[in-house]
């Protein structure tokens, strides 16, 4: 039985560590106006992350890790939800930085991995002067991992809402590095 188990952990660890990862970076705007509950982190010409980790229309991929990370290190670092779509959000959910955020209808029925999106933390733990902060989600923060179905294109699309209030540096860049296994 104990051999069992340690083969189906190394065939699980192999399948792991060859997934794809892929990520995607938004550069903010150039100031530090502070951020409000609820609304959006967003670059200067209202976009979203897109991760190309689909292999075709309808097929089922599972995420079993989320790597989210800033070029910022404030005091006060970004909480916040990360929201994934299978299909492209349309112009209504495109939402401007620091705007209040609001999901269209049709938008939030394309919602993966969860109706209420994904909540995270930044952390860091190095010394005075660091210029990054970050969090990986795995399985376990994850709560499991997350199997999302794919839609039209070979891509999911994320968008992240900010849950506290939080200075953020002029420029700043957040990437979201998603891994998947299919």
């Amino acid at each position: 039985m104990i051999t069992l188990k340690r083969k189906f952990a190394a065939a699980l660890f192999a399948l792991l560590a060859s997934s794809p990862a892929v990520a995607a970076s938004l550069t903010r705007l150039a100031n530090t106006t502070t951020y409000t509950v609820n609304t959006a982190w967003n670059s200067t010409s209202p976009s979203f992350f897109t991760f190309p980790v689909c292999p075709n229309f309808g097929a089922v991929v599972v995420i079993p890790e989320i790597d989210i990370f800033s070029s910022a290190n404030p005091a006060t670092k970004l909480a916040g939800t990360l929201w994934l779509f299978n299909t492209v959000p349309s112009a209504p959910s495109i939402i401007a930085d620091n705007a209040n955020f609001v999901l269209a209808a049709a938008d939030f029925a394309n919602l993966v991995g969860g109706q209420n999106g994904i909540p995270f933390a930044l952390a860091s733990g190095q010394g005075a002067g660091a210029a990054n902060s970050g969090v990986s989600l795995s399985s376990a923060s994850l709560g499991a991992p997350l199997a999302v179905s794919c839609g039209p294109t070979n891509n999911l699309f994320g968008m992240v809402e900010v849950t506290n209030a939080y200075v953020p540096v002029s420029g700043e860049v957040l990437t979201i590095n998603v891994k998947t296994v299919y």
